[in-house]
Formats: C-alpha cells, sequence, structure tokens
C-alpha cells in the first residue's frame, strides 16, 4: 500500500487550465514535448505506443527516472526552471538541456483531462493520476504498486518513467509511418543514443517504426542548398547519404561560415553582457512545389525553414516571418540552428503559445538582419531557374508559334468567305496549338496592360488580385516587382506577349486589364498590346485612370469602349480615390475575373474590404 505517499501540486489547480491545453496546436507538437523531457533524462530509448483499441497514447523512456522526492519537489513544481545559469544547462551525459520552464509536461492536457505519470528509479517505483479536475489543496491520486507497470528492459534496468494519455478526445492519426514523418521534422536529430521506437495498435494489425538518424531525404528534392558553418566532413556524410546526386555531382551546393553577430544584451539577472548570434545549417530551394494530397503522410508542409535551438524545433515555419513572395516562397526549404534563443543565462525569448519566438528580443531582431539576405539570395537564384527554363521552352516553340499567327492571319482576312474553308483553317491552328507543355511554361491566365508610368496605380490592381487567390505566376505584368509575374528574362517581349495573345485564341480562361490613362495614349507597347488584344479578340476589363482627376476620356477604339470601364482617381502623391458605386462595381468585377480564369474568389464582401484597406 502506498498510504502515505502524497503528491501535490506547487501550484494553483485553475492555472492548468490556463496552460497545457491552450499552448499546444497538434498532436505532434505535444508529444514533442514529452519527447523533449525524455531527452533531459538521459534516456537512450523513448517508447511511444498509439494504441487505437485502448484510446490511449503511452511515452515510456529508460531514462534516469523520479523518486518520490523528484516527483514532489521538481516536477510537480510547474513554475521550476531547469537551467537558470550555465551550471546546470548540461546532463550528466552532456547533453544540452532542451526543456526550461517545466511546462512541457502540461501537454499531454491538450488531449486528455488526465494522465498516469508513473515513474522507477533505484529499482523503487511512484505514480500518481495528473488531472485537471482537482482542487486547491487537494492531493493527486496515488498509484498503487499493482497499477505501475514497465517494460521489462525497464524494470531489469531500474530506473525510467512512463506517461499514459487515457481517453484522448481528439482524432489522432493511425499509421506509424505518419508520426516518424511528422515527428522528424520537430526532432531532426535523433542518433544511435536517443531513439524513438514507434507502435501504432489497431483491431486488424500492429505497426512499428524507430527514428534514430536524421532525414537525409529532405535534400532529394533540392534543386541547390548552400551549408552555412557546416565542416567538410559533415558535408560530405549529407552528400552520401541522399539520393540526389545532382547536388555534388553538378556542384550545385555551396558553403560559407556560419553567420555571427556580437550584440550588447541583458541578461536574466538585469546585467548588460555580450553575447554572439550564431546561425549554422542549410538552406536550398525545391526543383518544384509539390501539392499535398490525400495520401500523404506529412501533415507539415514540404516547404519549410525550421529554427532548431539545443536540437529541438523552436519554430517550425520561419518563412511567412520574413519573405513576402507566397509563391516563391513554396520553393525554400532549410533548418537553421539558432542555440543564443535558449541561452540559460538570458532570458527565455519563446512566445507565449511555445510554437516561436518574442521577434522584440534583440536576438531575435539581429537573427533577421543575417538570415534575411541569405534567404533573398535564394529565393533570387530560384527566380532565376524559373526564367531560364521557360526562355528555353519558349526557344523551342517559337516556329509553332510563327505557323500560328500566320494561320490567325488567315483566318482573319477578308479572303475568306467559304466557311468551310474557314473551319478548316481553325481546325488547324487548333492542332497548331496542341503543345500543352508549351501551355503550361508560358501561359498566363491575366494580363495588365499599361503604360510604366501608371506601375503604382498598376501594384496596386496586382495586389487586389493576388489577395483574391490568383497566383502571381499566372499573371503578366511587365513592370511587377515579383519575378514570376515579368517577362522572362533574356525573353524577347514582343514574342513573349504574342505568344500569350496566341494561346488566348483558343484558351478562354485569360484575361487582359486595360489600365487607360493619358499615359496609355503616349506608350508605343501599351498600344500594340491594346491591338493585339483586339486581333485575337481577348476578354477583357478597362481600369480608367484619372490622374489628379483629369480624366483621359472615353477609352478609344480598338479597345471596346462600348463595355463598362472602371473609374479610379489617384493623386500624385499616389492616393487612390473610389466612390462607393464604382467600389461595388470594381468588386464585382474582380470577382468575376477571378470566376473567368478558373479561381475561387472571396466574398464581394472581403474583395471590397481588401480594397478599401489597400487605399486607406
Amino acid at each position: 500500500m502506498n498510504d502515505n505517499k502524497k503528491f501535490k501540486m506547487q501550484i494553483e489547480p485553475k492555472v492548468l487550465k490556463y496552460l497545457g491545453p491552450l499552448l499546444y496546436t497538434n498532436v505532434y507538437s505535444i508529444i514533442g514535448e514529452l519527447i523533449a523531457n525524455s531527452y533531459d533524462a538521459d534516456a537512450e530509448n523513448v517508447y511511444l505506443t498509439i494504441d487505437h483499441k485502448k484510446n490511449n497514447i503511452t511515452i515510456e523512456d529508460d531514462g534516469i527516472g523520479m523518486s518520490y522526492d523528484d516527483i514532489n519537489d521538481k516536477y510537480l513544481d510547474i513554475a521550476l526552471t531547469s537551467r537558470e545559469d550555465d551550471m546546470n544547462v548540461f546532463t550528466s551525459k552532456n547533453r544540452k538541456k532542451m526543456g526550461r520552464k517545466g511546462i512541457g509536461k502540461l501537454s499531454a492536457l491538450t488531449l486528455s483531462e488526465s494522465m498516469y505519470v508513473e515513474s522507477i528509479k533505484d529499482y523503487i517505483t511512484n505514480g500518481f493520476i495528473f488531472t485537471l479536475n482537482i482542487q486547491k489543496d487537494d492531493f493527486f491520486s496515488v498509484l498503487e504498486d499493482d497499477e505501475i507497470n514497465f517494460r521489462k528492459e525497464i524494470n531489469k534496468n531500474g530506473h525510467g518513467t512512463k506517461i499514459e494519455i487515457n481517453n484522448v478526445k481528439s482524432s489522432i492519426p493511425k499509421k506509424a509511418k505518419t508520426y516518424k514523418a511528422n515527428i522528424s521534422k520537430l526532432f531532426p536529430f535523433f542518433s544511435d543514443d536517443f531513439k524513438l521506437h514507434i507502435c501504432c495498435i489497431d483491431e486488424k494489425e500492429e505497426q512499428n517504426e524507430i527514428l534514430d538518424s536524421f532525414d537525409y531525404s529532405v535534400f532529394d528534392d533540392l534543386a541547390f542548398v548552400k551549408f552555412y558553418g557546416y565542416s567538410e566532413d559533415k558535408i560530405e556524410l549529407i552528400l552520401k547519404k541522399i539520393k540526389n546526386q545532382e547536388l555534388s555531382k553538378e556542384k550545385k551546393f555551396e558553403s560559407i561560415p556560419s553567420l555571427k553577430k556580437e550584440i550588447e544584451i541583458n541578461n536574466n539577472k538585469g546585467l548588460k553582457v555580450k553575447k554572439e548570434v550564431e546561425i549554422k545549417g542549410w538552406l536550398g530551394a525545391l526543383k518544384t512545389i509539390t501539392k499535398k494530397n490525400k495520401t500523404d503522410i506529412e501533415d507539415f508542409s514540404k516547404s519549410y525553414i525550421s529554427i532548431v535551438s539545443n536540437k529541438k524545433v523552436g519554430l517550425f515555419d520561419l518563412r511567412p516571418k520574413i519573405t513576402k513572395n507566397r509563391t516563391l516562397e513554396s520553393y525554400l526549404l532549410g533548418i537553421l540552428e539558432v542555440d543564443i534563443f535558449e541561452d540559460s543565462s538570458l532570458n527565455d525569448m519563446a512566445s507565449s503559445n511555445r510554437e516561436g519566438y518574442s521577434t522584440s528580443d534583440p536576438r531575435w531582431k539581429e537573427f533577421i538582419n543575417l538570415i534575411k539576405p541569405e534567404v533573398d539570395k535564394i529565393l533570387s537564384k530560384r527566380a532565376k531557374l524559373n526564367s531560364s527554363d521557360d526562355a528555353k521552352k519558349s526557344e523551342k516553340n517559337n516556329k509553332k508559334i510563327n505557323e500560328i499567327f500566320e494561320k490567325i492571319e488567315k483566318y482573319k482576312s477578308d479572303d475568306f468567305v467559304d466557311s468551310s474553308k474557314k473551319q478548316k483553317t481553325k481546325e488547324e491552328i487548333r492542332t497548331l496549338l496542341e503543345l500543352k507543355d508549351n501551355e503550361k511554361s508560358i501561359t498566363k491566365k491575366i494580363m495588365i496592360s499599361h503604360s510604366g508610368k501608371d506601375k503604382k496605380f498598376c501594384d496596386f490592381v496586382y495586389d487586389v488580385l493576388v489577395d483574391n487567390n490568383i497566383d502571381p505566376k499566372d499573371i503578366l505584368y511587365s513592370n511587377c516587382d515579383d519575378v514570376l509575374s515579368r517577362i522572362p528574362e533574356d525573353e524577347n517581349i514582343y514574342n513573349y506577349l504574342r505568344t500569350f495573345f496566341v494561346n488566348s485564341v483558343v484558351n478562354k480562361k485569360m484575361h487582359v486589364i486595360y489600365v487607360y490613362s493619358e499615359n496609355m495614349k503616349g506608350s508605343w507597347g501599351a498600344i500594340s498590346e491594346v491591338g493585339a488584344g483586339w486581333i485575337t479578340q481577348s476578354n477583357s476589363s478597362i481600369f480608367n485612370l484619372k490622374w489628379n482627376g483629369k480624366d483621359p476620356g472615353n477609352p478609344n477604339k480598338p479597345l471596346d469602349n462600348d463595355k463598362i470601364f472602371y473609374n479610379f482617381d489617384m493623386s500624385d502623391d499616389f492616393k487612390i480615390t473610389i466612390d462607393e458605386l464604382e467600389l461595388n462595381k470594381i468588386s464585382n468585377r474582380i470577382e468575376t475575373i477571378s470566376e473567368n480564369v478558373g479561381v475561387q474568389s472571396k466574398t464581394l464582401e472581403q474583395i471590397k474590404d481588401q480594397i478599401l484597406k489597400k487605399i486607406n
């Protein structure tokens, strides 16, 4: 009997309901916190069992275990800091501790209102039921010795800990491979001396997987990679382990020293000290963007830049915080090691949800200053690959394009009076357009025809389109800041425009937005685009731009001035003005354009809100 044992939490019970259940957003982060505790306990093996028949999750390890006093004085003191200075940063096996604030253990309460905590140390067992439903001055229910059980090897060695989460209230994955793929993203540094054994049990079968090394397959889909602060031996090992031999054979990798910068910062005692922000790791760009499908076993994105500190992911994806190009950022992949984010002598900079960092901390600010230029270089290099590929494909099809235009001219000529001949020519045009690969590589869905002097207004139009779910790579806007929407480098502008309008002959999902202004009247390029649009009868909209109230007048032929056009006023300081009536008309038109090119539009109210936010 364990009548004399009492387990009491050193915190107000109601605080539990504001910590664990609210801090974690997915089952892998929850399991990850418990794995981190096992790592800090010097475990060499962690056993994760998901039993769908019993509806429970068990995490068991062969770490040092906890005595009765350890549980009461340390484990149940939720606010106890595990590493306040350099003296207690390392475990007895010289591992840098991952945990700090002692709240990771509460993560399991996201999945259930209670969990069994069982531990063995020096062959003496202790256990209790950790629950949310406890009142002040109450003690947790003690587990009797016959209720506590461990794996044979843990019993034999006399040390270890088990957390059993019962009556799991969330829907959780059923495949061991799914857990392996996703947990490896949060813990990229499993090894021979720290392994995760995964077992999933259901009515039909038992599945088993082991995580005991870094997942080198992340390099397999990279077009190129850049290493920071890695030794030659480490890079050589990576290149040997991966299947993507192009990286090494074609020298599609480079290596530079780690990125470093000294900063002055207050330590956790309030004293100013000098510290060094150092970034190691790697960044790369994917060859292609692969969309997730129902058969994917990974719940996380296939592209990400994670920040690792003390071997644990502190932020899974940096990209939204550092890039504005949503399409190009989809190519980014990398892992950055920044141990100063978990420096025990400094204040804790983890964000309130434990899945990121405080952006106001000096360490974060200097980190961004160091890494942003590197990310921009990777994006620029990837964009050039896109442009190069498109230019090559375009060049191969120039002959076909010329033939198409000859047929179009013949089709348009007045000599055609015989409808059967006209139909035959139409069929010939369609035959010449059977180059599907070429269509995919250079066809755009929307073109913004404009004068370069109206760029500020056209940027506004472009942003509204992108905000309404239209992919930048589907927009042709020659003065765009985003390389995906510009005409590819080294491509002849008129050849490229010709291709766009040729494709518009047979592809009805194309649309030209003409920005009509006094500037357009004097722009030869814009006038040429208007003419090409008229010849090929492309779908179009006219945005009538008044500079400082100066109306350019009704659009002239060959623009279709019988159509409704949409009026905007713009001042010399680039402030756009739209009245309520025009706002409604324009929002309707943006919705129609999106649907015409096969894009799921946002609601009219959402489009209006987007426009108003941009002009106010």
